[in-house]
């Protein structure tokens, strides 16, 4: 009687004889884990194999590769888009043994990819797809066609081609669509400048579309926004789009609305491509945006590269599964552990240094431009993959302004580090050198009756921001965002409002209002609440359409120049002088080449401004040059003589928006 070992060993035996007998080859392999998604072409894939067997090899509907090793086997196995089967194959003695089938689904379109290459040549602009490469899935696909648009609609073929500059000054766009032998397509655009008639392709001073720099940004957060049917989200954000586009903001800055726990304001995100159903459907997206454009106006999400939810599928694996295919997206400390910042446990870092995660996020954010037409992002925590993979960022700008060049950048980190312009983001926040420290906290913290702490330590902040090398840099000015918690009305009061909005309505930069400012709402947005009242109970509203307009009106508001002017010791007033840079104001910055500009006349003079933060009227000296002279205040629409030796008085806890009479 045969026990144990000794039993399996004969049973064994007589197996391997008997598929002998029968022509089956001996050996066996088999391939570890059971497969996943993937956001790459080519993924590595291991497992084990008889050591008999003479190779191993990996076959995908692509094709075949050896694999390194035999005994414990590695390989690249090549991808097809969409859903697939890798197989392992042992080859021994003549024949093949197969493994069960490990089954991906790649998310990655499988497209070609079309880039554009311009070069001034006279009074001709050279067209150049030379760069466009085949599909990576796909090396065979030839590109067979060629598809240009520029200016005014104009429809050039071929992988190069001339287009005469046009005659008129402004900014305009040409687009390429390539198509490959199979059918698939993609498309990729370049702005250029024409000034007297000469065509340019940057300018290093201003980087990005025109349009940024009247940019008037507005933070909105859709679930205090309700439809008439009560129903909170995108619906109501359009609801109120008319209202919006009244205030005059022209920009709006969704707060995230990719899929997240329902608990979660949504910066936990679940999945990066999809939308979130607590604030409504893809169509409700889309005839958000598509009423926003029709009204002149931009939509930017809020979008988060640095991490996931630890809610989300991959980390659940990650965590659960030793073979997870998605091990590697999470950055590990050196005892393998998975990181995360400050207390942020349930926010798992993204390990962007490994190639699969990049492209998985550098995918959904091209996603939403593709599907949505969306005008741009605002990077949360953008300093994270800065710290970890400092060059993830310049491949990710790179890649969305390929596909559209006048989209807004905007990266929550300091303004003061030149690393965000480098790397291609066009603002980034007005913080001090401390991560998240809002560069005006402690001046307004000091804000009391007298006024003079304030003005005096602006006027520090001010002169060292412009002492610094490059002062064209753009910064996001606001008084309230997501993170600074109480609104600043309810910290500071409803008489500081509009003196302080003016203050970053009136600087170089991006301002930015947030979610119900122009009625002075009153809450913290992380905290779940009731949709917002619009009712203005402050009567601030006139301050935000007046200040937005004047910039509107006012080139000089809107350029990079700017003079700060002598703090006066004791005096509660901040005074400057903003002067329009050469060309401000031309254009009209939306890219269709119309050449229309904002003309000159008043509106480009030297603007003085004035800005008293003393609950008691107030006097500032004017330059000397203006002395006995009658100035426009713009703010009240009243002239106001300069007497000699320049004193001017300012209102209290006002301002004061002066140009030169014509």
């Amino acid at each position: 009687m045969l026990r144990g070992a000794a039993r399996r060993s004969a049973f064994v035996s007589a197996f391997l004889l008997a598929a002998a007998c029968a022509g089956e080859p001996e050996g066996w392999v088999e391939i570890d884990g059971r497969g996943g998604e993937a956001w790459i072409f080519e993924r590595e894939v291991s497992g084990r194999a008889d050591p008999d067997c003479d190779e191993v090899l990996v076959e995908t509907a692509r094709g075949r590769r050896l694999a390194r090793g035999v005994a414990a086997w590695s390989a690249l196995a090549p991808l097809p888009a969409g859903e697939s089967s890798v197989v392992a194959v042992c080859r021994i003695g003549g024949e093949e043994v197969r493994s069960a089938p490990q089954r991906w689904t790649v998310r990655l379109p499988d497209r070609p990819v079309a880039r554009v290459r311009l070069r001034v040549e006279g009074d001709r602009l050279l067209l150049d797809g030379r760069d466009s490469r085949r599909s990576e899935a796909r090396p065979d696909a030839a590109i067979t066609r060629y598809a240009w648009t520029g200016p005014g609609g104009a429809e050039l073929a071929g992988e190069t081609a001339r287009l005469a500059v046009p005659p008129a000054d402004g900014e305009y766009r040409v687009t390429l669509e390539v198509t490959d032998a199979r059918g698939a397509r993609d498309r990729a655009a370049a702005l250029f400048w024409v000034r007297g008639g000469r065509a340019s392709l940057a300018d290093p001073d201003r980087p990005g579309a025109s349009w940024i720099d009247g940019a008037v940004v507005y933070g909105v957060v859709p679930g205090l926004y309700a439809a008439p049917d009560g129903t909170t989200g995108l619906r109501g954000v359009l609801d109120r789009l008319d209202e919006l586009d009244a205030l005059g903001v022209d920009t709006l800055w969704l707060s995230p609305i990719t899929e997240a726990p329902d608990d979660d304001y949504g910066y936990a995100v679940v999945d990066h491509l999809a939308l979130d159903d607590r604030f409504g459907t893809p169509r409700d997206l889309r005839a958000l945006i598509t009423a926003a454009h029709a009204r002149g106006m931009r939509v930017i999400m809020d979008f988060v590269a640095n991490h996931t939810s630890d809610q989300h599928r991959y980390h659940r694996s990650a965590e659960e599964d030793p073979r997870s295919p998605y091990r590697h997206f999470y950055h590990r400390d050196r005892a393998g552990e998975i990181t995360h910042y400050f207390d942020w446990d349930h926010l798992p870092n993204l390990n962007l240094d490994e190639e699969e995660v990049a492209r998985h996020v550098i995918e959904a954010l091209s996603s939403w431009v593709r599907t949505y037409d969306v005008d741009g992002f605002r990077a949360d925590a953008a300093w994270g993959p800065a710290r970890r993979t400092p060059e993830f960022w310049p491949r990710v700008t790179a890649e969305l302004l390929r596909i559209k060049p006048d989209l807004f950048l905007l990266a929550e980190a300091g303004a003061r580090d030149p690393y965000w312009g480098e790397v291609g983001f066009h603002a980034a926040y007005d913080w001090t050198w401390e991560l998240g420290h809002w560069s005006w906290r402690e001046a307004f913290e000091a804000l009391d009756d007298a006024g003079v702490d304030t003005a005096g330590a602006l006027h520090g902040m001010l002169a060292d921001e412009l002492s610094r090398p490059d002062p064209n840099r753009r910064v996001l000015r606001f008084l309230n965002n997501n993170d600074t918690g109480e609104r600043f009305i309810t910290r500071h009061g409803p008489g500081a409002v509009a003196v302080s909005t003016a203050l970053f309505m009136t600087l170089p930069g991006v301002p930015a209002l947030f979610t119900g400012d122009e009625v002075g709402a009153e809450y913290q947005p992380y905290d779940e609440g009731r949709p917002i009242s619009w009712r203005d109970r402050h009567g601030v509203g006139l301050v935000h359409r007046r200040l937005i307009a004047l910039r509107r009106e006012m080139p000089a508001l809107r350029s990079h120049e700017m003079e700060l002017l002598p703090a006066r010791d004791g005096s509660p007033v901040l005074a400057y002088v903003r002067r329009s840079g050469d060309g401000e104001g031309e254009g009209d910055g939306d890219g269709d080449g119309d050449g229309e500009g904002d003309g000159d006349g008043e509106g480009a003079s030297p603007v003085l401004v004035l800005l008293n933060f003393s609950t008691e009227p107030a006097r500032a000296v004017a330059p000397p040059a203006l002395s006995g002279r009658t100035l426009r205040d713009r703010w009240a629409e009243e002239d106001v003589p300069v007497p000699p030796g320049g004193a001017i008085t300012v209102p209290a806890r006002g301002l004061r928006i002066l140009v030169a009479r014509s």
